[in-house]
């Protein structure tokens, strides 16, 4: 298992291939947390136990999310690739401007 670089915390998005949450289908999933219970030990490795809210592709809510499992060794990765997308807006951003009105 390789655990979380640091503990998930209230308000941070994860974008979560279907592989790496229980249970659902949407692929990928983008989750923005919001309580954090335990870890769960099961055949397939270690999962953190969140609640929270469904993203759409621009970060506006969709619906709640009820508890969840996400694979403890996914949230390295998700947290990675969500630091990735943030970086490539703000260097579209600075290369464009801020969109028109």
């Amino acid at each position: 298992m390789s655990a979380p670089e640091r503990p998930l915390v209230r308000g941070e998005i994860l974008q979560l291939a279907c592989q790496d949450y229980k249970f659902g289908t949407l692929d990928p999933l983008r989750l923005q947390i919001g309580t954090v219970g335990g870890e769960h030990h099961l055949d397939d490795g270690v999962w953190i136990e969140v609640v929270g809210v469904v993203l759409a592709d621009d970060g506006s809510p969709v619906r709640p999310r009820p508890t969840t499992l996400i694979r403890a060794a996914a949230i390295n990765r998700a947290r990675q690739a969500e630091q990735t997308g943030v970086a490539a807006a703000r260097r579209a951003h600075r290369r464009t401007g801020p969109a028109p009105e």
